[in-house]
């Protein structure tokens, strides 16, 4: 599970994402930031409704990104689907 930001994130930065009441942590490398866990986001992401990201950003400012998982659970079948694990 990633998440691709508009800007480079600073070396071993930290995005934390809310899923409804789920925390979670995904670490970052230029500009993607990837679930620590991706299993237990994508539990979190299949029963949500929406999702939150905190961000650092440049010149010391957080970044929040709002965005909905409606459809989440459609598209992660599908690509199960068309790509199933080995």
């Amino acid at each position: 599970v990633a998440l691709e930001a508009g800007y480079a994130f600073a070396q071993d930065a930290t995005v934390t994402v809310q899923a409804d009441q789920t925390g979670l942590e995904f670490y970052t490398h230029q500009r993607a930031a990837f679930a620590r866990k991706g299993h237990d986001a994508v539990t979190a992401f299949q029963v949500a409704g929406r999702a939150i990201s905190r961000s650092p950003a440049p010149h010391d400012v957080t970044v929040t990104d709002t965005f909905s998982l409606k459809g989440f659970s459609a598209a992660y079948a599908a690509i199960s689907k068309a790509c199933p694990p080995k």
